[in-house]
């Protein structure tokens, strides 16, 4: 898909120029996961959550990224960990 090619060159130039951006790595990873790069989107969600570790949101995306991985068990990790930010 060259739209989703295009975003993702625009989100590897946002990360680049802002490499503590959650907010582009977030997004780069979810272009990554479409793009079949789930590996490259593991590690982007890794990242972002080293530098915010108190977002929910990126734990349920990586859990949705390690659920496709087929890695149920860190999935429901941080589907339980967004859950339980999300709670408090």
């Amino acid at each position: 898909p060259p739209l989703l090619s295009k975003a993702l060159e625009d989100f590897n130039r946002a990360v680049k120029a802002h490499p503590a951006d959650i907010n582009a790595m977030y997004n780069r990873s979810i272009a990554k996961a479409m793009l079949g790069d789930l590996r490259g989107a593991h590690a982007d969600l890794n990242r972002a959550i080293a530098i915010t570790p108190t977002d929910p949101m990126l734990y349920e995306q990586r859990g949705k990224v390690s659920a496709a991985m087929s890695r149920p068990k860190l999935a429901l990790k941080d589907f339980g960990t967004a859950l339980l930010m999300e709670t408090l």
